[in-house]
């Protein structure tokens, strides 16, 4: 027992130290107020400061408690005090007192970190345990998998649920799954190719020409998916002819109004009419370009049900026209059919996005963000998901979805080092996929980076090789940010200095908002059995519980995400601040981490709060060790404003579209100009909804204005953070991203 006291000091009204013969007594203004002494008592398990102090009567006072290693604040009592935390704050003192502290053994706590690759998920993603005690994860397999294996912390798989040994350290456990061998990918694709027309439309194709497409050449389809699943897969197909619907084409397809959902039902409740549809996988609806309109081109990713009694469940895609001339067969094409096919796999886009050299975009949900990168849409080379004009094969990302990579020719990489991979172009055992993860994204979306090694092999990439003149491409990809774990969509870089892919032999790829980077360190050139070694540097820091913070409900204002060390030194935060296209919509709540060392397998929270009601499209960027390492936290939510529903019958007053409006202005900026306008007496202009839009210029039958421009509306897609709709003209609207330039002409409520 360590016990602190000391004397009160003798303090009188007349003198204690002799001297002077003055018998002067003092005023009253001059009394003094009695103070007293607070000692403390502390065991052996921690201690208590300052030891003492002395306090006027009547005043309180505060003391640390601090507990040793091992040892955990049991009580404290005395000065009619009460402990909050770590810090003991007595009552109002009248007059010696002491506090006496008691500590009891504590228990370790360990964490239990979680890692899963693409294939499923680990919930939770981790948990926090008294030292000694066992805990479950539920592992659960995504749609096409099965759980492969489930490992560390010296636990047991039993069903889904992985059940810990006694935990007495921090530990991972790791979950990886494994594709299920399945008619829907594997062994014959049994397809049914329709020609469906309408009464109004010209037959641009035969039913023979369609079978040469699929069948009957070279580079047909079928031979197409032979090449890409190395044989695992192949097109069984039936054809039907011509099936003309009673419904003229503009039925269903005119300037103002698209019935898709109308044609696919008339579509297949004809089509069962002559073939049991009972018997396909996987139906294909032809047509070519009607004269007042067309379905376009496009599949489902998923199985859906169709016809007007349901005639019909399985993968669909349509080839219904496309093009710009009359003679122009679109969609019809070994490219375009090779595309669409491919999504009833399942397969997403793999979108380019060309960028400065050495500038990769700092958020990946908004890559475009200040114009350093363009985003080319389908214009990525060397995947038919992307430009299809030459027909290559699809990307081995694809292709080990669907399990026609084997298992030991994808390569996950947790650890930095020098890999070797094997061009992917033509049949070979060797890797032919690199996944690097970087964690979680919306709905616990698994998120990696790719690199795929493509060589001018084989039937279908020769012709993309020779078109752009190349030998070789060494392929950089990552997971689109953007949706939950149901968008599959790809990205891609290339480079605008030079017209060449992001990563090549004396030119790395450096992602410093993600802290990782790719170099290719050699190139062996065997042909067939050609390799590069890639030297590979994964990420020292992870977000959990995801990279993407969704703000669209609005009772839920703040969000949580954790910065967690998986390096094997220490580091310290230096700063998280605000960035991206709405910045001032979020902002740090907490600066806890800031200057705080993390130590390896450690972590800190960081809470982020929404300031603004109006969309948000922002990052939290999280610099460590003065800007060593740098982590990007993407931050987004729609627009959570209380809107009144549209009223045809409300008077409003538009801007003089004759004389003046805003010009050549993107979204946020329309927005900010119809708020700042003072215009004809009145300030309280706003930027017009869709609806007031249309209503006004393009369905009255007397428009204010011959509208010939683009008009913003303040009307923005829920589903898509970065869009928001437009009118073009007296007949058309359209969405497109906020940052397009299009004109403002505001309006506001009588």
């Amino acid at each position: 027992m360590k016990t602190f006291f000391y004397a009160l000091l003798c303090i009188g009204i007349a003198g204690c130290g002799g001297g002077g013969g003055s018998d002067e007594k003092p005023s009253q203004s001059s009394s003094t107020v009695p103070t007293y002494t607070l000692s403390t008592s502390a065991d052996d398990g921690g201690s208590i400061s300052p030891s003492s102090k002395t306090v006027n009567s009547g005043e309180s006072t505060t003391f640390n408690i601090t507990s040793d290693d091992g040892y955990a604040i049991s009580t404290v009592e005395g000065c009619n005090g009460s402990l909050a935390g770590n810090t003991y704050t007595t009552g109002a003192i009248s007059s010696n007192c002491t506090i006496t502290a008691t500590f009891s053994v504590s228990t370790p706590t360990y964490t239990i970190a979680t890692s899963a690759d693409d294939g499923g998920s680990i919930s939770p993603s981790s948990q926090t345990v008294n030292s000694g005690e066992s805990t479950t994860f539920n592992v659960t397999p995504n749609d096409g998998y099965a759980i492969g294996s489930v490992e560390g912390c010296d636990g047991s798989l039993t069903d889904n649920i992985y059940t810990t040994g006694p935990v007495s350290s921090n530990c991972t456990v790791t979950a990886t799954f494994s594709m299920v061998n399945n008619s829907d990918s594997l062994g014959a694709q049994k397809t049914l190719f329709a020609l469906v027309g309408f009464s109004d439309q010209k037959k641009k194709v035969t039913e023979e020409e369609l079978k040469k497409l699929v069948l009957d050449n070279t580079d047909s389809l079928n031979k197409f998916i032979l090449e890409n699943s190395s044989g695992k897969a192949w097109v069984d197909a039936e054809f039907t002819n011509w099936i003309d619907l009673e419904k003229a084409s503009t039925f269903y397809f005119n300037n103002n109004d698209r019935k898709n959902d109308e044609f696919h039902a008339d579509a297949v409740t004809a089509i069962s009419k002559v073939k049991d549809l009972s018997l396909f996988d996987r139906l294909v609806l032809i047509g070519t370009r009607a004269e007042q309109g067309n379905p376009g081109c496009y599949a489902y990713q998923q199985k859906i049900t169709l016809g007007n009694d349901n005639e019909y469940e399985g993968y669909f895609a349509v080839l219904g026209g496309g093009g710009n001339t009359e003679d122009d067969i679109g969609c019809i094409s070994p490219g375009r059919i090779a595309h669409e096919y491919g999504h009833t796999f399942g397969f997403g886009h793999t979108f380019e996005t060309t960028c400065p050299l050495d500038y990769l975009p700092i958020s990946l949900l908004d890559r475009h963000y200040e114009n350093s990168c363009v985003n080319n849409g389908y214009w990525e080379m060397y995947d038919t998901m992307s430009y299809d004009i030459n027909y290559p094969l699809y990307s081995s990302i694809w292709r080990n979805s669907v399990n026609w990579l084997d298992e030991a020719q994808v390569l996950t990489i947790t650890e930095s080092g020098v890999y070797k991979l094997e061009q992917s172009s033509a049949d070979s055992n060797g890797v032919k996929l690199f996944k690097i993860p970087l964690g979680k994204g919306l709905e616990e979306k698994e998120l990696f980076y790719y690199i795929e090694y493509r060589k001018k092999l084989g039937l279908f990439d020769i012709k993309e090789f020779e078109s752009t003149g190349d030998e070789y491409e060494v392929l950089v990809r990552h997971t689109d940010f953007k949706f939950g774990k149901f968008n599959k969509d790809n990205i891609g870089y290339s480079y605008s200095s030079s017209e060449i892919n992001a990563l090549d032999v004396g030119t790395d790829f450096v992602d410093q908002h993600r802290d990782i980077s790719f170099s290719v360190v050699s190139m062996y050139d065997n042909q067939e059995a050609s390799t590069v070694d890639i030297k590979i540097q994964v990420p020292r820091v992870q977000i959990t519980p995801s990279y993407v913070l969704s703000f669209n409900d609005k009772d839920q204002l703040k969000k949580t995400f954790t910065i967690k060390n998986i390096s094997n030194s220490t580091f310290k935060v230096s700063s998280i601040t605000m960035g991206g296209r709405t910045a001032e919509g979020l902002t740090v709540a907490s600066e806890d981490c800031i200057d705080v060392d993390i130590a390896a397998n450690g972590e800190c929270n960081v809470e982020v709060e929404r300031v603004s009601q109006m969309a948000v499209l922002a990052f939290a960027e999280v610099q460590i060790n003065n800007g060593e390492i740098k982590q990007i936290v993407e931050l987004t939510g729609t627009n959570i404003a209380e809107t009144e529903p549209y009223d045809p019958n409300k008077e409003l007053e538009w801007q003089n579209l004759d004389n003046d409006y805003g010009k050549d202005l993107n979204w946020k900026a329309s927005v900010s100009y119809c708020q700042n306008l003072s215009f004809n007496g009145s300030n309280d202009w706003r930027l017009p909804t869709l609806d007031e839009l249309r209503a006004e210029f393009q369905l009255s039958n007397e428009p204010l204005y011959d509208v010939s421009i683009d008009l913003w509306s303040i009307s923005e897609d829920l589903d898509d953070i970065l869009s928001a709709y437009f009118i073009r003209g007296n007949s058309e609207w359209y969405k497109n991203d906020k940052s397009q330039s299009y004109n403002a002409l505001c309006v506001r409520d009588k």
